[in-house]
Protein backbone atom coordinates (compact mmCIF):
# COMPACT_ATOMS: atom_id res chain seq x y z
CA UNK A 1 0.00 0.00 0.00
CA UNK A 2 1.29 3.41 -0.67
CA UNK A 3 1.97 6.26 1.82
CA UNK A 4 -1.02 7.95 3.29
CA UNK A 5 -3.12 5.47 0.45
CA UNK A 6 -5.60 4.73 3.49
CA UNK A 7 -6.43 8.04 4.80
CA UNK A 8 -6.86 9.52 0.96
CA UNK A 9 -8.92 5.89 0.79
CA UNK A 10 -11.23 6.43 3.66
CA UNK A 11 -11.13 10.36 3.43
CA UNK A 12 -11.95 13.29 1.85
CA UNK A 13 -8.64 15.61 1.65
CA UNK A 14 -8.69 19.60 1.54
CA UNK A 15 -6.02 22.61 2.65
CA UNK A 16 -6.85 24.71 5.26
CA UNK A 17 -6.01 27.67 7.17
CA UNK A 18 -7.14 27.65 10.91
CA UNK A 19 -9.56 30.61 11.63
CA UNK A 20 -10.55 29.52 15.00
CA UNK A 21 -11.50 27.31 18.07
CA UNK A 22 -14.40 28.45 19.25
CA UNK A 23 -14.14 25.23 22.13
CA UNK A 24 -11.86 22.34 22.33
CA UNK A 25 -11.32 20.22 19.31
CA UNK A 26 -13.64 22.32 17.40
CA UNK A 27 -12.39 24.26 14.98
CA UNK A 28 -13.16 26.45 11.86
CA UNK A 29 -11.27 27.02 8.66
CA UNK A 30 -10.89 28.84 5.31
CA UNK A 31 -10.70 26.36 2.61
CA UNK A 32 -7.64 26.89 0.48
CA UNK A 33 -7.79 24.06 -2.20
CA UNK A 34 -10.18 20.72 -2.32
CA UNK A 35 -8.83 17.44 -3.73
CA UNK A 36 -11.04 15.14 -3.24
CA UNK A 37 -14.87 15.82 -2.74
CA UNK A 38 -16.36 12.22 -2.73
CA UNK A 39 -18.97 13.81 0.42
CA UNK A 40 -17.20 17.08 1.08
CA UNK A 41 -19.23 20.14 -0.82
CA UNK A 42 -17.06 23.40 0.13
CA UNK A 43 -15.00 25.15 -2.24
CA UNK A 44 -11.93 27.61 -2.11
CA UNK A 45 -12.35 30.36 -0.07
CA UNK A 46 -15.47 28.55 1.88
CA UNK A 47 -15.79 28.16 5.78
CA UNK A 48 -15.75 24.30 7.09
CA UNK A 49 -16.17 24.17 11.06
CA UNK A 50 -14.85 20.52 12.05
CA UNK A 51 -14.47 18.13 15.24
CA UNK A 52 -10.71 18.08 15.27
CA UNK A 53 -9.12 14.69 16.48
CA UNK A 54 -8.30 13.62 19.95
CA UNK A 55 -5.08 14.76 21.25
CA UNK A 56 -3.80 11.81 22.94
CA UNK A 57 -0.88 9.43 22.44
CA UNK A 58 1.03 12.34 21.34
CA UNK A 59 -1.22 13.75 18.82
CA UNK A 60 -0.93 17.32 18.58
CA UNK A 61 -4.19 19.45 18.12
CA UNK A 62 -4.06 22.07 15.72
CA UNK A 63 -3.85 25.96 15.81
CA UNK A 64 -5.49 29.24 14.92
CA UNK A 65 -3.61 30.51 12.30
CA UNK A 66 -1.94 27.08 11.17
CA UNK A 67 -2.07 25.92 7.70
CA UNK A 68 -2.79 22.06 6.87
CA UNK A 69 -3.73 19.28 4.72
CA UNK A 70 -6.23 17.49 6.37
CA UNK A 71 -8.32 14.52 6.15
CA UNK A 72 -11.97 14.63 6.63
CA UNK A 73 -15.04 12.75 6.65
CA UNK A 74 -18.68 13.37 7.54
CA UNK A 75 -20.91 11.49 10.27
CA UNK A 76 -24.16 12.37 11.19
CA UNK A 77 -24.08 15.61 9.66
CA UNK A 78 -20.82 17.05 10.93
CA UNK A 79 -17.37 17.03 9.73
CA UNK A 80 -14.12 15.13 11.86
CA UNK A 81 -10.83 14.94 11.02
CA UNK A 82 -9.28 11.72 10.50
CA UNK A 83 -8.79 10.49 14.40
CA UNK A 84 -5.48 9.33 14.18
CA UNK A 85 -3.57 11.71 12.33
CA UNK A 86 -5.55 13.50 10.32
CA UNK A 87 -3.40 16.41 9.67
CA UNK A 88 0.05 17.18 8.40
CA UNK A 89 0.79 21.04 9.49
CA UNK A 90 2.18 23.21 6.36
CA UNK A 91 5.58 24.98 7.09
CA UNK A 92 8.23 26.79 5.73
CA UNK A 93 11.54 26.00 6.27
CA UNK A 94 14.35 27.27 4.60
CA UNK A 95 12.59 29.12 2.17
CA UNK A 96 10.19 26.14 1.41
CA UNK A 97 7.13 25.21 2.15
CA UNK A 98 7.16 21.83 3.83
CA UNK A 99 3.69 19.52 5.34
CA UNK A 100 5.07 17.49 8.38
CA UNK A 101 4.33 13.90 9.22
CA UNK A 102 4.60 13.26 12.86
CA UNK A 103 7.02 10.09 13.19
CA UNK A 104 10.61 10.10 12.88
CA UNK A 105 12.65 10.53 9.64
CA UNK A 106 14.65 7.46 10.46
CA UNK A 107 11.26 5.62 10.21
CA UNK A 108 9.96 7.08 7.38
CA UNK A 109 13.26 6.02 5.15
CA UNK A 110 12.06 2.34 6.01
CA UNK A 111 8.22 2.50 4.54
CA UNK A 112 7.72 0.09 2.32
CA UNK A 113 4.77 2.28 0.24
CA UNK A 114 7.17 5.42 0.55
CA UNK A 115 7.90 6.73 -3.24
CA UNK A 116 11.26 7.41 -4.97
CA UNK A 117 10.15 10.87 -5.45
CA UNK A 118 8.82 11.32 -2.08
CA UNK A 119 11.56 10.37 -0.21
CA UNK A 120 13.79 12.27 -1.88
CA UNK A 121 11.21 15.25 -0.73
CA UNK A 122 11.72 14.15 2.76
CA UNK A 123 14.11 15.49 5.68
CA UNK A 124 13.76 15.86 9.42
CA UNK A 125 12.15 18.57 10.86
CA UNK A 126 15.17 20.75 12.16
CA UNK A 127 13.99 21.19 15.79
CA UNK A 128 11.13 18.73 16.00
CA UNK A 129 12.74 15.31 16.88
CA UNK A 130 10.40 13.06 15.74
CA UNK A 131 8.81 14.65 12.67
CA UNK A 132 9.50 14.13 8.71
CA UNK A 133 8.89 16.79 6.46
CA UNK A 134 7.58 16.37 3.31
CA UNK A 135 8.31 18.81 0.30
CA UNK A 136 4.33 20.30 -0.33
CA UNK A 137 4.93 20.24 -4.03
CA UNK A 138 6.20 16.67 -3.98
CA UNK A 139 3.88 15.51 -1.12
CA UNK A 140 0.63 17.31 -2.94
CA UNK A 141 1.44 15.35 -6.36
CA UNK A 142 2.10 11.74 -4.64
CA UNK A 143 -1.38 12.32 -2.86
CA UNK A 144 -3.36 13.52 -6.17
CA UNK A 145 -2.21 10.56 -8.22
CA UNK A 146 -3.54 8.30 -4.92
CA UNK A 147 -7.03 10.22 -5.62
CA UNK A 148 -7.31 9.65 -9.30
CA UNK A 149 -6.26 6.27 -9.20
CA UNK A 150 -9.10 5.90 -6.54
CA UNK A 151 -11.91 7.02 -8.88
CA UNK A 152 -14.12 4.89 -10.64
Amino acid sequence: MSFLQEKVERNDLIRVMITGSPAPQQFTAIVEEVYSARVFEGNVGSEIRFVGKPTHWGQRSLAVGQRALLFISRVSGRWYEDAWEGDLPIEEIDGSEYALYRVAHERVLTFDGLSDSLRASCRPHPTLPITTCFNLAALECHLNRLIKQGLP
